[in-house]
């Protein structure tokens, strides 16, 4: 029992931290496998330290941030910032927690412009009008880090002071130790196979209308990015790359003037390690009438779709084979769906929930708990799922363990068809 034990835990650890010291061949491996990546990536890239707000606060403070990444005055136009506290119940805190929020305003150059602190109580909005005014900002273009002690909700309006036309956008979550799927509004420069992009899914340069194009780098990092512009019909007509200062911000009021008679998506794609960018957009007419087309993240262009039926036999040394389908969905590199497991340790046929992500060219999968209908409790049970995309299939390792069983095997799976069928 002991022996089977220690196995347990050794194969947890290798298959956690650095994956499998064999390939899939069984043979022996000096290539730093993807899951190795996956962890050193967490922690090269902590977002805590790469932030340029890293030696103005202490980091006991506070535990929330986020990023509104486009706050301006220029051309006749205002911007309000709003802060939501939607905590109503804290571990610090208590019932109905007041927040501590530190506002910190960098101008396009990188520098601090403006900073404040405030305190929002739980369920109120706290609204600045005119930012760039209210704090002394001698920059008319900026960006916000805010951090806060509760949660909290940030957003703006950019408003037209002719028209009185506001576009609003709504503030990024700072991603704090999160893995790549889990990332949204922003994009991390990592090396080739796991650095993220940003789609602004539609600019125009057409008749009456224009869209200008906001790109912020929160980093300490200066360094290069790529611009693509492609038109309606998918076909690139424009590509260069960009400078960006540590903390700076790139700003285009007329983003396909070079491009004029177009319209069409933009690709942003970080080409320095550590750049973290986010960007936005606003299409406007020549009446002023206006909104933002915020960017959201794209995963690594090299990565592959895969959401589908896929179905084969996890082959293992002690209990015969266990018959498989795995429903996957996708959405970017986040992979979820459910898998029925059948025979082996299984006796009778389970639907067991899996979540996990996609990394390069190989898929990982989880499940730390099982529902059990039966008794309507949670089972403690630890599963994972290691696959290479090999061609047309997936080929890798289970492992499934419990505080009683333990069984692995490996596998290779098919598609047979949609994840909607």
């Amino acid at each position: 029992m002991i022996h089977s034990m220690k196995r347990i835990l050794f194969l947890c650890l290798c298959f956690s931290l650095w994956g499998p010291a064999f390939n899939l061949n069984g043979e022996e491996t000096k290539t730093i496998s993807p899951l190795a990546k996956m962890t050193a990536r967490s922690h090269s890239l902590d977002v805590r330290n790469l932030l340029v707000s890293s030696n103005a606060i202490s980091a006991t403070d506070y535990s929330y941030a986020a990023i509104v990444p486009y706050i301006t005055s220029a051309s006749n136009k205002r911007t309000n910032l709003g802060i939501n506290n939607y905590s109503t119940s804290s571990l610090t805190n208590g019932t109905s927690p007041t927040a501590k929020v530190l506002i910190m305003l960098y101008g396009t150059q990188g520098n601090l412009v403006g900073q404040q602190n405030i305190n929002v109580r739980s369920n109120e909005m706290y609204q600045f009008n005119d930012v760039i005014t209210r704090f002394g900002s001698p920059s008319s273009t900026a960006w916000a880090l805010i951090y806060s002690d509760e949660p909290f909700a940030p957003w703006a309006s950019v408003i037209s002071n002719t028209t009185g036309d506001p576009s609003i956008e709504m503030g990024v979550p700072v991603p704090f130790g999160k893995f790549d799927a889990y990332e949204s509004g922003m994009a991390f420069g990592i090396e080739p196979t796991l650095t993220t992009r940003l789609l602004v899914a539609s600019t125009t340069k057409l008749g009456s209308w224009q869209s200008s194009l906001v790109v912020t780098n929160a980093s300490t990092v200066g360094g290069n990015f790529l611009l693509k512009l492609y038109d309606n019909a998918g076909q690139l007509v424009s590509s260069r790359t960009q400078y960006i200062d540590a903390g700076g911000m790139y700003v285009d009021d007329d983003i396909r003037q070079v491009a004029s008679g177009t319209f069409g998506q933009i690709i942003i794609e970080p080409q320095t390690y550590a750049l973290t960018l986010l960007a936005s957009s606003i299409v406007r007419n020549q009446s002023g009438v206006a909104a933002f087309f915020p960017a959201q993240t794209l995963f690594a262009s090299s990565a592959q779709s895969l959401a589908a039926v896929w179905q084969g036999n996890i082959v293992t040394d002690s209990s015969g084979t266990i018959a498989s389908k795995l429903t996957l969905f996708q959405e970017g590199a986040m992979l979820y769906g459910l898998i029925n497991l059948s025979g082996g340790v299984f006796s009778q046929p389970q639907d067991i929930a899996i979540s996990g992500e996609l990394i390069d060219q190989t898929i990982v999968l989880d499940l730390h708990h099982m529902y059990d209908p039966a008794t309507g409790k949670l089972v403690q049970q630890s599963m994972r799922f290691i696959a290479d995309i090999k061609g047309s299939q997936l080929v890798g390792i289970g492992l499934y363990v419990t505080p009683t069983t333990y069984e692995d095997g490996r596998f290779t799976f098919n598609r047979t068809g949609g994840a909607y069928e």
